[in-house]
Parts: structure tokens; C-alpha cells; sequence
């Protein structure tokens, strides 16, 4: 997926994520995406799925490539993070 982004152009849109395994315990893979507030996160037309789908020819081609992806998982799961300013380490540009 990263690499259709990249060579593709979806990471030159400004469009931004983040891979994390986890090094111990259960495995688990996780895939961060970051936006600036609750409505970005509402669906807008702006897809991956639909950006995939302008790339590779159509959105069932597309839908096939992250069935085919998401098919090595046993499950997925969505969680939402909330960015807390007085709950974080500062940066170094602070």
C-alpha cells in the first residue's frame, strides 16, 4: 500500500501515515493517519480506495488490491487518538 502511495503520488498530496509493529507480545501491525480535527476525519470523496482506484484503472480494481491486502490479517480495528497539548512532551522547537 505504501508503495502505490509513494510511486503514485498520494503521499504528494499531503497526505501522511505512519507504520507501527509492535516488537512484543500479540502481533500486530498499525497504520496511523494523521488529521487536524474530527470533521477531517469525515469521508469527503478523497479516498485512498478511490485515489487507488484513478491509478490502477477502477475502484473494483482498487477494492480487489485491499481485499487481496487486508485478506493477511485476522482482523482490523479502528481507534481514535485525541492530541492533548498539556498531556504531551514538548518538541524541540519549543
Amino acid at each position: 500500500m505504501s508503495q502505490h502511495a509513494i510511486n503514485d503520488g498520494w503521499a504528494d498530496k499531503g497526505y501522511n501515515w505512519l507504520w507501527i509493529n509492535r516488537t512484543g507480545g500479540e502481533p500486530k501491525q498499525s497504520i496511523v493517519f494523521s488529521d487536524s480535527s474530527y470533521a477531517d476525519m469525515a469521508p469527503d470523496g478523497n479516498s485512498f480506495v478511490a485515489w487507488l482506484g484513478e491509478t490502477v484503472g477502477s475502484e473494483e480494481e482498487a477494492a480487489a488490491i485491499i481485499s487481496q491486502w487486508l485478506s493477511g490479517f485476522s482482523k482490523t480495528e479502528v481507534t481514535v487518538w485525541r492530541h492533548l497539548e498539556d498531556l504531551s512532551t514538548p518538541s524541540d522547537d519549543e
